[in-house]
Order: C-alpha cells, then sequence, then structure tokens
C-alpha cells in the first residue's frame, strides 16, 4: 500500500535566538542530524535549557523526531511544523532570520515546537517486514519490494528496497489500528481510520489493502515479518502459488524447491492458457528475503510461517505483479479449514477489496465485501462450493488455490482461461 510522507520544509515566522522545545504527554523529541540539539521528557520536566531555550546561531537545518516512551503514541507536531502528524519535522531556515526576529522581536522566543503524544491503545512491540506490494496509478501498474516497521505505538513507516519505473514512493508513514479479529485500519493522520487489510494472530503476515480510489491508485501490500536465519533450506518441498500480473494474466503454478537453491515451477493453468515449466532458481537471505527466476521471470518477497508461506512481487522494468505461494500439507481436511476469514482481494482490472469470508462444515463458503475501490460493496453473502484435498488445495468451483497446514493463511484465484486475473490472500480472524 502506497501511502505518502510529507515532511514540513517551511518554516514560517521562527527565527530566533531561542527556539524552545515542548512536550505533551510521555515521549522524547530527538535530532536525527548529529544529536546536538533535542529535548528529553525528563529534560523538558526539569526544564532543562535544551528544552526551554535551544539557541539558534546560524543557519538551522535540522531533522527532528516524536519518539514515543513506551504505552504512548505520537499524534502531532505544533509550532514550527504545523498541525502534521507525522513522526519526523524537518527545519530549514536561513541565518538571516534570527537576525531579523531579535530585530523584530527583541528577547521574545520564538513559537516553540511542541510534540503531542497520547496513551496507545495498542501496545506490543515494534516489528519489522519486508512488503511486497501491487497495484495501478493512473493506470500505469507499479510493484515494489519495501522494508516496512509497524511500531508498537501504531504508526507505521516504510522504506523501498526494489521498485518498478513507475513506483514513486521511496519513504512513506502512516498510522494503524488492529481489531481484535485481526481486521487492520490505516490512516495519514491518527484519525480517520479506515479498512485496510487484516492481520494473522502472531503478526507474522500482514495483508494491507488500499481500497481508496480518490488518488487514482490502489494496492496490495503483502507483509512478511524479517527472519534473522533464514536461508535456501528453509524453501524446501512442494508449493502451490497464485500470481497476476500487469499483462493481465493469472497463473496457478506448482513449485519444486530442493532447500539448495534449485527447483522447477510448472504453471498448472492460466487465464492466457499457456501452461507449462522448468528449471528455476531462488536465494533466501538471513532475513527472509526471497529472489526467485523461473520461466524468464524474476520475482521477489518475503517468507512467513518457518518458509510455510511466500509473499511475492514482480518488479521488471516490463511486468509488474502479486503473488503468493504456500507449502502443500499431507493430511489437511475441511474441518481444519472451517472459520472466518478476512482476505485481500486484487484482480487486473484495477479493483481492489476486503472480503469477509466464511468456510462451512457443509462444504459451502461465502464472503461478504467490507470495502472496496470500485463502490460496488456486496452485503448479500456470495454463495460458494468449497472442498480441500490433502495436500491443502481449495477451490470454489471456479477459483482455486492453497490454504496452510494450520488453517491459519490460504489464498484463491482465478486463472481460467480467458477468466479475468484475480487473487485473494486470507488470514483467519483471531476473534
Amino acid at each position: 500500500m502506497k501511502v505518502r510522507i510529507i515532511l514540513v520544509l517551511s518554516f514560517l515566522a521562527i527565527a530566533s535566538c531561542k527556539h524552545p522545545l515542548q512536550i505533551v504527554g510521555e515521549g522524547d523529541i530527538v535530532e536525527l542530524n548529529d544529536g546536538a540539539r533535542g529535548c528529553t521528557l525528563e529534560e523538558f520536566q526539569a526544564q532543562a535549557t535544551r528544552c526551554t531555550d535551544n539557541d539558534v546561531v546560524g543557519d538551522y537545518n535540522v531533522l527532528y523526531e516524536a519518539q514515543p516512551r513506551p504505552g504512548w503514541r505520537f499524534v502531532s507536531w505544533n509550532g514550527a511544523c504545523g498541525n502534521v502528524p507525522l513522526g519526523q519535522c524537518a527545519v530549514n531556515v536561513p541565518a538571516a532570520f534570527p537576525a531579523f526576529w531579535d530585530d523584530t522581536f527583541p528577547g521574545v522566543p520564538a513559537p516553540a515546537l511542541v510534540a503531542t503524544f497520547e496513551p496507545a491503545d495498542f501496545v506490543g512491540q515494534d516489528q519489522s517486514f519486508l512488503g511486497a506490494v501491487f497495484g495501478v496509478d493512473d493506470d500505469d501498474a507499479f510493484s515494489a519490494l519495501l522494508r516496512a516497521t509497524l511500531f508498537a505505538d501504531g504508526r507505521f513507516r516504510y522504506e523501498t528496497v526494489l521498485e518498478s519505473a513507475d513506483f514513486d514512493d521511496s519513504l512513506g508513514s502512516g498510522f494503524y489500528e488492529r481489531e481484535d479479529d485481526g481486521l487492520m485500519s490505516v490512516s495519514g493522520s491518527d484519525s480517520d481510520f479506515s479498512a485496510g487489510g487484516v492481520a494473522t494472530a502472531e503478526f507474522d503476515l500482514v495483508a494491507l489493502v488500499d481500497v481508496d480510489p480518490s488518488d487514482d491508485e490502489i494496492s496490495v501490500a503483502y507483509l512478511t515479518e524479517i527472519q534473522s536465519d533464514a536461508s535456501a533450506a528453509t524453501l524446501n518441498g512442494e508449493y502451490f502459488c497464485g500470481f497476476i500480473d500487469s499483462d493481465l494474466a493469472g497463473s496457478f503454478a506448482q513449485a519444486i524447491l530442493n532447500g539448495d537453491g534449485t527447483g522447477t515451477v510448472n504453471v498448472l493453468e492460466s487465464t492466457s492458457g499457456v501452461t507449462g515449466g522448468g528449471a528455476a532458481t531462488y536465494s533466501v537471505t538471513s532475513e527472509g528475503r526471497v529472489t526467485l527466476n523461473f520461466l524468464g521471470a524474476r520475482v521477489v518477497g518475503g517468507v512467513a510461517d518457518n518458509g510455510n508461506v511466500v509473499a511475492l512481487t514482480q518488479t521488471q522494468s516490463a511486468t509488474q505483479g502479486a503473488g503468493m505461494c504456500i507449502r502443500a500439507s499431507t493430511a489437511q481436511s475441511l474441518a481444519q479449514v472451517v472459520g472466518e476469514y478476512y482476505g485481500a482481494y486484487a484482480d487486473t482490472s484495477a479493483s481492489t477489496a476486503i472480503r469477509d469470508f466464511r468456510v462451512f462444515s457443509d462444504g459451502s463458503a461465502n464472503y461478504t465485501v467490507v470495502a472496496d475501490s470500485f463502490g460496488g460493496l456486496i452485503t448479500l453473502p456470495v454463495q460458494l462450493p468449497f472442498s480441500v484435498q490433502p495436500n491443502g488445495r481449495i477451490s470454489t468451483g471456479f477459483e482455486q488455490g492453497m490454504v496452510s497446514s494450520d488453517g491459519r493463511i490460504a489464498f484463491l484465484m482465478n486463472s481460467r482461461p480467458g477468466g479475468l486475473p484475480e487473487l485473494a490472500v486470507y488470514i483467519r480472524k483471531t476473534d
């Protein structure tokens, strides 16, 4: 999901020999340049001169960051940055401004820069992820591999690792909330949250969906928790994969990965009607970053659930796309899959959605749409047949896919020849 970051670079009427730093709530103001400036919570409470004076001499070029204390979240900046609810504030003032201020307002400090914090609704641990992104911006497809951090105070931030030509956000940030059942809501500010994805109870896989087309941009992002000791051996066995791409194609494939960087990929069905396969090579870094080469394509992404799940994106100049692979089981059954899921849906007609999906013990399933990009909310359940094979392959009649051995994660896709390429990644509700 692309969330644009705006760092306030302007500085309105705040040039002085003193630029006080103030804190509301519990947190610190940290300077990211060289650490000479800033104001900790303890310093502010003691009215230290670093906070009350913050003397400015010459050019004033500094990047501050608001860092919440445990159990608190950053809300907004006030003063130099205006009311901008992002974690960082860039201040750039030429030396002439302090002189002007002193001449105009002798002895008067400039308006303080205030960082406001509030108690966090969700308190846990900061977690880092690799993110596989695919979307459309002004009718141009884009994709990227991101490094993202979801902070315990409800903020998130990302930076680009790899990107296609039409992906133009190297940095991004915003806010998130996670409901008890796993539904994720996101916002560019600390208010006006809207449904934006789903996370596992373990928070090792997060699927985010941008369903707001007002900026001519929609996307899906699959986040896998960064590992510490992954390797090629992490991916070992039989996998089934679903891919959709900007060539308006959808493919359902079998991958055999040997645990040593070699394997095969065989396309079993595709909307283009093309099937077949051949040799594949792959690599896995210690943090779980995957590169997979097959049939002339290169896809990248991350692993989750001890290598049972692989989230992928294609960032080549000619083709962009998204994919999900799940390792085959040995004794999967319908009983293990029955339950309720949220799903992150995308297709190649530039549509995205969040689905509420249910699997029943009588071999049926249905879904409704929680939010979508095309304004066609489906409030009446769409009824589907549902079947499970022992190896984890699942089907709804016109869709096929896979479910993980523990029933937490699944995907379904439409890869029928001539059909609309669709991919929905489902995560079991945690409530």
